[in-house]
């Protein structure tokens, strides 16, 4: 008959080994930390010479530099230099790969779609522009209603196949804001308001004064449309999200006890995260809310300059966050890039 075998060292080791790994998963387990890198991608000095970036000063005495800028499909940046009336294109590396020429210095906002044909909106003549691979002028569409004096074209959001323009203008019924869109490369087909009526409430009283309405347009990377709704508290939010066929999606209620009633919507990433820009200053919070408007972090973005930079900040499918900042000599493009981290996380 065979005896018990001896206890060894390497039995206690086993054993001991089996003890940790049974507490480890009785324990908790990893869990992914939400990181930002800080970079620079590019930075020029401010002048009109090329490799420069231009600024002027307005009526009010301050300085305005760069209306916009889009991030591109496959990588790399599209800078609105709108007072050297061009558009910088940047590579993925932040290199100056090009320029674009534009004719006035009246474009506010630049936009491109998936397939890369760019957008740009013109304020001075009220029109949406369109290029082709960076070729020049492909077409226009006229946006500004005729007769009307004060319009403006406060955004743009492009999909593939659809081009929607953030409107606001002022008639003889009173201020109004819409959302239009326009078929790809500018062919007409329509505005958003009845769609807006009936599903997300934004109204209109007989007074011409907006109870809610619409302060930013973003294309989210699946094609959907989200429209942030603004409550006349201004504490509360609600993004409309529109099916890529324009149907109701749904919708979000952001709460955050926080006054935002000067912010607005910047940006949706590939997991349905969406950031909102609140402008406090020298500072700038961008609030990120998750798919559910949980509020799931705030990234301090310093804005602080001689320079008023308008739409200056974008955010990339994967939820990197691009933005500009002015210096006294300089202007320079950086960017938080998202890393993820694994931790190990213990139960209480």
């Amino acid at each position: 008959m065979r005896g018990r075998r001896p206890w060894t060292p390497g039995c206690t080791v086993v054993l001991v080994l089996v003890a940790l790994c049974a507490g480890v998963l009785a324990a908790g387990g990893p869990v992914r930390v939400v990181h930002y890198e800080h970079r620079v991608i590019w930075q020029a000095p401010w002048g009109k010479e090329p490799g420069q970036v231009g600024w002027a000063e307005g009526k009010d005495g301050n300085r305005y530099g760069p209306r916009a800028f889009a991030l591109r499909p496959g990588g790399g940046v599209l800078l609105l230099d709108t007072f050297n009336s061009r558009v910088l294109v940047l590579d993925a590396q932040g290199r100056v790969a090009g320029t674009i020429p534009l004719d006035s210095t009246g474009y506010d906002d630049v936009a491109i779609s998936p397939s890369g044909t760019i957008y740009l909106a013109e304020n001075v003549k009220g029109e949406v522009v369109w290029l082709h691979d960076a070729a020049g002028v492909a077409g226009r569409e006229v946006m500004r209603p005729e007769g009307m004096d004060v319009y403006l074209i406060e955004e743009l959001a492009v999909a593939e196949k659809s081009v929607f323009v953030q409107e606001a203008g002022w008639t003889t019924s009173g201020f109004f804001r819409r959302v239009t869109y326009l078929k790809g490369r500018g062919e007409p087909r329509g505005t958003l308001a009845s769609v807006l009526v009936s599903v997300s409430g934004v109204r209109e009283e007989s007074e011409g004064v907006v109870s809610e309405a619409v302060r930013g347009t973003v294309v989210a990377p699946d094609g959907c449309l989200y429209l942030d709704v603004h409550s006349p508290d201004g504490f509360a939010r609600r993004v409309q999200i529109l099916s890529p066929r324009l149907e109701p999606w749904g919708q979000v209620e952001l709460r955050t006890g926080t006054f935002m009633g000067q912010g607005s919507l910047v940006g949706v990433d590939g997991r349905g995260g969406m950031y909102y820009l609140l402008d406090g200053g020298e500072s700038t919070g961008l609030y990120r809310f998750d798919r559910n408007g949980q509020l799931a972090g705030v990234l301090d973005i310093p804005t602080s300059g001689p320079v008023r930079l308008k739409k200056f900040v974008r955010v990339s499918p994967r939820g990197d966050v691009y933005f500009l900042r002015a210096g006294e000599e300089s202007l320079s493009l950086e960017a938080y890039v998202l890393r993820h981290l694994w931790r190990w996380r213990w139960r209480r």
